[in-house]
């Protein structure tokens, strides 16, 4: 397996991994968010799993661009 290869690999298991948990947690957070009193609290997780999915994206896209060269 060539570097190249095994970068893009890395960049598509933090993809995935940032899109399965942060997914999860959206899930859990607006869950919370509709079932009860919501809070500030809850607000800003849901916000904050949403920024998350967005860094591990953002994370895999320059990962990627490595592997173009």
């Amino acid at each position: 397996m060539s570097v190249s290869k095994g970068i893009y690999r890395i960049a598509q298991a933090i993809r995935w991994v940032g899109r399965v948990l942060g997914g999860l947690w959206f899930i859990a957070m607006a869950y919370a968010l509709t079932s009860t009193r919501a809070s500030e609290d809850t607000f800003l997780l849901l916000i904050s799993s949403v920024v998350f999915v967005g860094i591990t994206e953002g994370i895999a896209w320059v990962l990627e661009g490595f592997t173009d060269e």
